[in-house]
């Protein structure tokens, strides 16, 4: 076709370059599909899918209205808009995802440091050499890397294999967290909601916990007191190390000792 009114018209388009080429490609509506290429990329979409696979080099994705899919890049990821789900692995470089979700975002085997930020959750930590699931009210993480500063709300938050620095806030959900060493400096404080940690058995850390409202039941041999309207725990374990601090509003504190 060579001439008429098309405005309203769809199009399948197949584009076969160089491998080496950069690309750039923008549609209104539509998915948008990369694979083996071995130049940076920009894909952008409106109502649409985003796909990339097999990128020797960077890539970065405007979407809204649609789902983003990237996995095996070799350089660093950036992603931003409104995404529907997300499923982003075997990242190479660094992931920077700056958009808000409203289904389920996967990520997994993040060589490099990783920034997430959302309405209402912003993530930042070293490395994640595990996986990291994101829904509606749940943030699941494991073989994470710190340091790791969590800020977000209304999530259950369950991370396993967290080695490092840890900041976290929280409100309104449990967080969960299960370390192995290195141990780093810890800094937890949630607002109606609990926490639970486990801590390796022969590390040496120092310990700061309150609970207002709640009580604090400890593995480890500290001086705990549920005797007040606030509980509080304190002491060294060890030979000391790095501060554990622990704060809860109207929420209890269970810390666990692990082999």
């Amino acid at each position: 076709m060579t001439s008429g009114d098309f405005e309203h018209g769809r199009y399948d388009v197949d584009l076969q370059l160089p491998q080496k080429t950069p690309l750039s490609l923008t549609v209104h509506r539509g998915n948008l599909t990369v694979a083996q290429r071995d130049g940076n990329i920009e894909l952008s979409t409106d109502h649409g899918n985003v796909n990339a696979e097999n990128v020797k080099g960077s890539a970065t994705f405007h979407v809204r209205n649609g789902s983003i899919t990237a996995k095996e890049v070799s350089g660093n990821i950036q992603v931003d808009g409104e995404v529907e789900d997300g499923n982003i692995s075997d990242v190479d470089g660094s992931l920077e995802f700056n958009a808000g979700y409203n289904g389920d975002v996967e990520l997994a085997r993040i060589k490099q440091h990783l920034h997430f930020k959302s309405v209402r959750t912003e993530l930042q930590l070293a490395k994640l050499d595990g996986e990291l699931n994101l829904g509606h009210g749940d943030l699941r993480g494991n073989s994470v890397t710190g340091p790791l500063k969590l800020n977000t709300r209304s999530n259950e938050v369950h991370l396993e294999d967290v080695s490092g620095q840890i900041e976290i806030e929280n409100r309104n959900g449990l967080v969960e967290l299960k370390t192995k060493a290195p141990l780093g400096a810890i800094d937890i404080n949630n607002v109606h909601g609990g926490i639970e940690i486990d801590l390796p058995g022969n590390a040496g850390f120092k310990l700061d916990a309150e609970s207002r409202g709640g009580n604090i039941d400890s593995d480890f041999n500290v001086n705990v007191d549920n005797s007040g309207k606030d509980a509080t725990a304190k002491g060294a374990v060890g030979k000391g190390g790095p501060d554990v601090r622990l704060r809860v509003d109207r929420g209890t504190i269970q810390i666990r000792k692990t082999e």
